[in-house]
């Protein structure tokens, strides 16, 4: 199971709020941690501009009253920016969300580059409108932990179970709750549209081995997640080279 556990220093702290939340100030450490068994990385790509995708951002948002959230499964929304040019700039589009949805589209030897479009752990999830589906995998997938401190940096650590510990790279974002955009353009002209599980950055980075296992450092910008209610991460792990998530972890940073 995985599972958040924070350490906080000085002991005590005192954080007031007075309208929007400002992050930067907390100071502790957040751990997350996975069990041997694999955590499935659910991904929707996505668009402001896209009038199918509300329905699809909704269900990522139900997510969250789910029990078995950041235990068995980690869902995360990727906004594209193919549709930026047909009447609304989404501002959580970026390029390399767009590329990543691509690569997929290639290794799935598929023509389709479309929103929405749900991926189970590397796998197209065309039903996801009809299918109630169980979100997590029976296999044994080795422990991944991410260590962040102070809202900034984050130590990533992966033992992959008596796996070859060559060859592995890291995977970060930044996820946003809570954020609303009022649509001007575009076909969903006149709709207020709200995310959560919303891709600030996406981060990629080899792990290497240096004498304590197989480490990589990311660091994370709050600031970038404009007025989100709340902040969590996603980290998951590969094969160098490879689209298909092998372990993932995270969790609520505020």
């Amino acid at each position: 199971m995985t599972h958040a556990s924070r350490s906080v220093w000085p002991a005590v702290f005192c954080l007031l709020i007075f309208g929007p939340v400002n992050f930067l100030h907390a100071q502790e450490t957040i751990t997350f941690q996975s069990t041997p068994a694999q955590t499935v990385l659910l991904e929707l790509y996505t668009s402001e501009g896209c009038s199918s995708c509300p329905p699809a951002d909704q269900k990522l948002s139900a997510y969250q009253a789910d029990k078995e959230l950041w235990i068995k499964y980690i869902p995360i929304g990727f906004h594209v920016t193919y549709w930026d040019e047909l009447g609304w700039v989404d501002r959580w589009a970026r390029p390399e969300f767009t590329q990543r949805q691509s690569a997929y589209v290639r290794a799935w030897r598929s023509r389709t580059l479309a929103t929405p479009t749900f991926v189970f752990n590397g796998r197209d999830w065309r039903n996801w409108f009809a299918e109630s589906r169980e979100l997590s995998l029976d296999e044994r997938a080795g422990l991944l932990k991410a260590s962040v401190s102070d809202l900034k940096e984050v130590k990533v650590t992966f033992d992959p179970l008596g796996k070859p510990e060559a060859g592995w790279e890291a995977h970060l974002s930044l996820l946003a709750f809570g954020v609303t955009s009022q649509v001007q353009a575009g076909e969903n002209r006149g709709k207020q549209l709200k995310h959560d599980f919303v891709a600030v950055h996406l981060q990629d980075h080899p792990l290497e081995n240096k004498g304590r296992g197989l480490e990589a450092s990311f660091e994370i910008h709050p600031e970038d997640a404009g007025e989100a209610e709340r902040l969590g991460l996603a980290v998951w792990v590969t094969k160098k080279d490879g689209m298909i998530p092998q372990q993932a972890a995270g969790g609520y940073l505020t």
